[in-house]
């Protein structure tokens, strides 16, 4: 795989343990100013003369009244759990994040693991902005779109709360059912297959024939579905069937995880057609 072209390029803040930051390589656009650094710089910070820890934002500051986009430090309050807001006016200041630090009570200095890159807030060809489940981004505005790359959730900023748009982990890949001894798939249709749509919502699809070309009996079982996807209760439904006299519906039943009497997952038929094949298309359940 190719490295991409901006690879390096994303003003990274590092520390060393002195009384400096440093911002690597890279661009940004804020506050419509175009801002690029072609060669690592660094930051004094405020030394805190408090005993407890500060923690302060860095952030590319664009300011329109001094026609200027620069990196600037805003302290924080010390013993606080949480940096200062970014500042966020529409024709005036704007602030682009790029790391929380902390400093030390009675300390003027930034130990490596201080800097904290995981507020900074990226954005993305696809419009989303990647971010952790434990990491949203911390000053979203209204309809901005994130994607968490630990969860695969597509999520979206009301103005009030992060609302889920879509879980990217779902639907999943069709796997295969477990066909009984002497059926097989009809010449048509998919093969027998089922999937999550989300999260504890099943869907199955697919034809079943007998591998003989006999009728399937009725109250016999054709096919099961994995102990991940059996429900837990006794599903039934009506599903479409072909007999010698032409295309009928015949009962479906899906067996719940707690059955006695047949095996859990089992997909028995009930038809008084003599069913030469069925579909499974259009079976949905819970859990």
């Amino acid at each position: 795989m190719t490295a991409p072209t901006d690879l390096g390029q994303e003003l990274t803040v590092t520390a060393t343990g002195t009384g400096l930051i440093t911002i690597g390589t890279g661009y940004c656009l804020v506050g419509g100013y175009w801002y690029r650094v072609t060669v690592p710089i660094t930051r004094p910070v405020v030394p805190n003369t408090s005993g407890s820890a500060r923690r302060d934002l860095v952030v590319v500051r664009a300011d329109p009244l001094a026609d200027t986009a620069t990196v600037t430090i805003l302290p924080g309050t010390p013993g606080s759990g949480t940096p200062p807001a970014p500042t966020r006016q529409g024709a005036g200041v704007w602030d682009v994040v790029l790391a929380v630090i902390t400093i030390a009570g009675q300390s003027g200095v930034v130990a490596p693991g201080d800097v904290d890159t995981r507020p900074r807030e990226f954005t993305a060809p696809s419009g989303a902005a990647p971010c952790l489940s434990t990491h949203r981004p911390p000053t979203p505005h209204r309809g901005m779109v994130a994607l968490e790359t630990d969860t695969g959730t597509l999520i979206v900023w009301t103005g009030t709360r992060w609302a889920s748009i879509a879980d990217t982990q779902f639907p999943t890949d069709w796997a295969a059912l477990e066909l009984r001894s002497g059926y097989r798939t009809a010449s048509h249709g998919h093969a027998p297959s089922w999937c999550f749509i989300r999260p504890g919502r099943v869907e199955l699809r697919g034809t079943i024939e007998r591998s003989n070309g006999a009728a399937l009996p009725s109250g016999d079982y054709y096919a099961r579905v994995p102990a991940a996807a059996r429900p837990g209760a006794w599903r039934r439904y009506p599903i479409a069937c072909e007999s010698r006299s032409g295309v009928a519906v015949m009962r479906m039943d899906v067996v719940s995880v707690n059955s006695t009497g047949s095996l859990p997952g089992q997909l028995v038929g009930y038809s008084s057609h003599s069913p030469r094949w069925i579909c499974l298309d259009g079976i949905e359940y819970d859990l």
